[in-house]
């Protein structure tokens, strides 16, 4: 059970080891993130190999492609995840950038979201346009059909104008030429009857997986709770892990996990800095401070030189006094 717990945490996309230590509220939220995200995977693979099977046929080709693409997915959502966990340590606050990078951020989500339901959807209410994809099938071939015919009849045309006039003029040679259009005209119909055969195959073995999905979106509106409900449980962890407050357990010892390792390296740093100087020129130079919140920087030192006016400088070149 504590492998599982432990799994469920790490689908999270935040430490672990941070979560396993706090109160059951907080393993219980961040399990229940786990859990979702877990979902997410088996929804997606199962809508992906939806999609690959309908695209290439029943073939293990579109069972490792499912995988691969899944693999992707996950990857993709667990990043964007980790990088929608507050940022503890101080920065210089960007509004504009903030705002961009976290619309940015969900508008991808929703996008995998609404990529993901659409085989779902195609599992779920593909019959509902079965009648409308046979019809279909139908004024395809009827339409392959009549322009085949009106081709048939183009080209024959000729064929057979000829063969009037030989008729018309009977003789020896004119009967074999008779004989030997016809045969042609024969061949074109059989040409044309196994080209409508084969034509009424490879719509019948179609499953118009795209045109499913059109007709979904369009003559059933309602296809699209299927869609805003895959939506929800993408942005579900999203929302469970947004509505945390900064003040929460997990926040508060996260913090202060960053800040010791952030200090203790830049503490490292001066030290490796100065040791430098010293060592291979035997100088003593210490790491100079630019700002009062090192190495955090976002408060810069106050300069308070003087500055003097242009006159005093033009006096000092001039008479070597201000």
């Amino acid at each position: 059970m504590r492998k599982i717990s432990h799994f469920l945490y790490g689908l999270s996309g935040d430490d672990f080891t941070i979560i396993r230590k706090g109160t059951p509220g907080l393993r219980f939220r961040f399990g229940m993130i786990g859990i979702f995200v877990l979902f997410i995977f088996v929804l997606s693979f199962i809508s992906s190999l939806v999609a690959f099977l309908n695209l290439f046929g029943s073939n293990f080709v579109s069972v490792l492609m499912s995988v691969i693409f899944v693999g992707l997915i996950l990857s993709i959502y667990l990043l964007l995840l980790f990088t929608l966990s507050k940022n503890l340590l101080p920065r210089k606050k960007e509004p504009r950038a903030t705002i961009s990078l976290f619309l940015g951020k969900h508008l991808i989500i929703v996008f995998i979201a609404i990529f993901i339901s659409k085989p779902i959807e195609i599992l779920l209410l593909g019959s509902w346009v079965s009648n409308d994809i046979i019809e279909y099938k139908k004024q395809l071939l009827l339409t392959y059909e009549n322009i085949s015919k009106t081709n048939f009849e183009e080209e024959t045309s000729i064929i057979n104008t000829i063969i009037s006039g030989y008729t018309r003029n009977p003789n020896r040679s004119n009967i074999g030429l008779v004989e030997k259009y016809k045969s042609v005209i024969n061949e074109k119909v059989k040409e044309n009857e196994r080209l409508s055969y084969r034509m009424s195959s490879i719509l019948n073995d179609s499953n118009f997986y795209t045109y499913r999905l059109i007709l979904l979106s369009t003559k059933h509106p309602i296809s699209w709770l299927v869609t805003l409900a895959v939506i929800l449980v993408f942005i579900a962890p999203l929302l469970l892990k947004g509505f945390l407050n900064v003040s929460n357990e997990y926040y508060q010892i996260k913090k202060d996990i960053e800040f010791k390792i952030v200090l203790d390296e830049y503490q490292s740093f001066k030290e490796s800095y100065d040791s430098i100087f010293k060592g291979k020129y035997a100088k003593e130079i210490k790491w100079e401070e630019r700002y009062l919140d090192p190495p955090f920087n976002t408060k810069p030192k106050t300069d308070d030189k003087k500055i003097e006016d242009e006159k005093n400088l033009i006096d000092y070149i001039y008479y070597g006094q201000i």
